[in-house]
């Protein structure tokens, strides 16, 4: 390696400590408090958001859902051990991020499991998603949807994201069952949307409580029987107050994250049409 691409290297690794020292201090940790945690996160770790992580207690996100769906925990819990057991996936995800030195190339699918578990509670023909980075999550949500199609109920998922760099880590077997939009969600949306019934929509694209609002509210406008709706609840609060003014129920999930400086992910989570008490696949 000659002393030119040395010198570049150094400065992009530089440039990248910097960055996660400033990402560390507006977390609000003190480096006293977590130390080892800390220095591998700004010396070795990857990732500059969006967090990988695993879930430090899984009922944080098993009792409140299975409370709103009204599905059994033992059921839940089920799905997640499917999850963190899915060799298949995790492979799949290996071969894609293996040589990208800005991701995880095992990482833990913690914040999004929750994803996971409603898409497989709720079986819709239709899940929806606005933001989704590399595509991790895109990948969950399709593995679940490769799921429910072996179990003889088949769906498909739109993703929508402005950013032609995202999604990098659907492969093949993924897309068979997937349509992108390169594009931002207020143009996106309403034609994607239109004359679909939406079964599922998650909300993860920008923390502007507008965007949130119309993201929801669009999907709710063409919802199916029945809907599920997710969105990061630290951001806004708009997922609650549709719900609300849909007299809706929601749940707020404080999720916490096992071996990381960070504290808890909010994830609110809510349901339109009604729970799945006697669905026959319970």
């Amino acid at each position: 390696m000659n002393s030119a691409v040395k010198y570049v290297g150094r400065r992009v690794n530089r440039l990248r400590w910097m960055k996660k020292t400033r990402i560390v201090r507006r977390s609000g940790v003190r480096i006293s408090d977590h130390p080892t945690l800390v220095i591998r996160y700004v010396a070795t770790h990857p990732e500059l958001d969006t967090f990988s992580f695993e879930l430090a207690d899984p009922r944080d996100i098993v009792v409140p859902i299975s409370q709103l769906f009204g599905v059994p925990e033992e059921r839940m819990m089920g799905w997640l051990s499917e999850l963190d057991g899915d060799s298949e996936l995790a492979a799949r995800i290996y071969r894609r991020s293996r040589w990208q030195p800005h991701a995880l190339s095992r990482p833990p699918l913690g914040r999004h499991a929750a994803r996971y578990l409603a898409l497989r509670a709720t079986r819709p023909q239709l899940a929806i998603e606005s933001g989704a980075k590399h595509g991790l999550g895109t990948m969950v949500m399709l593995r679940a949807l490769e799921r429910n199609a072996e179990e003889g109920h088949d769906g498909h998922l739109i993703t929508i994201d402005p950013d032609p760099d995202s999604c990098w880590l659907v492969d093949a077997k993924g897309a068979a069952r997937w349509t992108r939009s390169v594009k931002r969600s207020d143009d996106a949306l309403p034609g994607v949307i239109a004359g679909e019934r939406v079964g599922f929509f998650v909300s993860d694209s920008v923390p502007d409580y507008g965007t949130t609002h119309f993201e929801l509210s669009t999907a709710i406008q063409h919802m199916a029987d029945q809907l599920v709706v997710m969105s990061n609840g630290a951001w806004n609060s708009a997922l609650r107050d549709l719900c609300d003014a849909h007299s809706a129920p929601w749940k707020s999930l404080s999720v916490g994250m096992s071996a990381t400086f960070q504290r808890q992910l909010r994830i609110d989570i809510g349901l339109l049409g009604g729970d799945l008490r006697g669905e026959d696949a319970r």
